[in-house]
Order: C-alpha cells, then sequence, then structure tokens
C-alpha cells in the first residue's frame, strides 16, 4: 500500500515559500515612452547613453544594482534590456555582467572579442535586447552587480542605451535583480 503526502506550500525552515519572488530592485534609463497621442517624446538622452570605440571591458556607471540577499541559500534572477547601436568596423559591441571579480554573465566570444551581439560585418546594425541570468551568490551581505561594455573590435563607434541623433528614439533600458527564496 502507498502513502501519500499533499503540501499547497513549501517553505524553508524560516517560513518563507520556496520559489518566491523575496526582493526586487531595479533601475531604469529613459522610462518615458510617449503619449498614444505621440509616442516619441523620448528623445534618447545622451546623458546615459554611453558612446565607444573601447576593446576593454569598462564599468558603466548609470546601471547598477545592489541588493542584500536575506538568505544565503537565495537566487538572484537579473534581468536586462537595451538598446545597441555598432557602426562601421565596430562589428559589435556587448555588455556583460559582473558581481566582485565574478563574471556572472558575458556574450560568446573569439579572440578579437565578443561578437554574438548583432555581430554585422562592416554595416551598420540597431538592435534591441533582452537577457535573463540565474546568480547565485551563496551570502547574505550586500553585493553590487555591474554592467561593463566594449566593442569588438575599436575600428567604429558602438553606441549603447541612446542614439544620439536628433529625431532618434530609443527604447527604455532596465536593469533589474529578484531575490528568489530556495
Amino acid at each position: 500500500m502507498a502513502s501519500y503526502a499533499k503540501f499547497d506550500i513549501w517553505q524553508n525552515t524560516q517560513g518563507v515559500n520556496y520559489n518566491t519572488p523575496i526582493q526586487v530592485v531595479s533601475t531604469a534609463i529613459h522610462t518615458d515612452c510617449g503619449t498614444t497621442s505621440n509616442d516619441q517624446t523620448n528623445n534618447s538622452p545622451s546623458t546615459y547613453g554611453l558612446t565607444t570605440t573601447t576593446t576593454t571591458w569598462t564599468d558603466y556607471a548609470y546601471m547598477q544594482l545592489s541588493i542584500t540577499p536575506k538568505f544565503a541559500s537565495s537566487k538572484i534572477k537579473l534581468d536586462l534590456s537595451w538598446y545597441h547601436y555598432s557602426g562601421g568596423n565596430a562589428y559589435a559591441g556587448a555588455l556583460r555582467i559582473r558581481r566582485g571579480t565574478t563574471i556572472v554573465w558575458r556574450p560568446m566570444m573569439n579572440t578579437t572579442g565578443p561578437f554574438s551581439m548583432g555581430y554585422s560585418g562592416a554595416s551598420d546594425t540597431h538592435m534591441h535586447y533582452h537577457i535573463s541570468v540565474i546568480d547565485s551568490p551563496a551570502t547574505t551581505s550586500s553585493i553590487t552587480y555591474v554592467l561593463q561594455y566594449r566593442t569588438y573590435n575599436g575600428g567604429g563607434t558602438s553606441r549603447f542605451f541612446h542614439w544620439d541623433s536628433s529625431g532618434h528614439w530609443a527604447p527604455p533600458a532596465t536593469f533589474t535583480a529578484m531575490e528568489i527564496a530556495q
């Protein structure tokens, strides 16, 4: 004879439901998407955007998140959405997410650099990206997630989070961290 147990909710020893969001922190760049009569009120302010030809991973100060997990066993779900343009011989630009010295997420790379984010040969590419990643920091200390950027090849320009030309609009960029109890 078989025995069965049914549970409506699984909880950890602190009484928190498993796989439940505990907290969310988020940051965004130019969240104004306009109105129903004019959806182009956001002129992609270059205040927060960056234009680069660097081939070295560089921290981006405007899109960093700090979160203090309540439980060391928690997972942190990171979501990042952004606009990117590569022109000329830059071929591609890339972002990666770093926690301390740990790279939490990065695009595919070869010996020259990251190429899997809109690699376009020598022509211009405009793309909107979204990534989700799960991190396991195993701590209850405050942690900071930092975005870093670079181009594949310094021969051209990459623009992140904006298009710095009058009359051009980029979608909002968001970076979110969600603690999920395990």
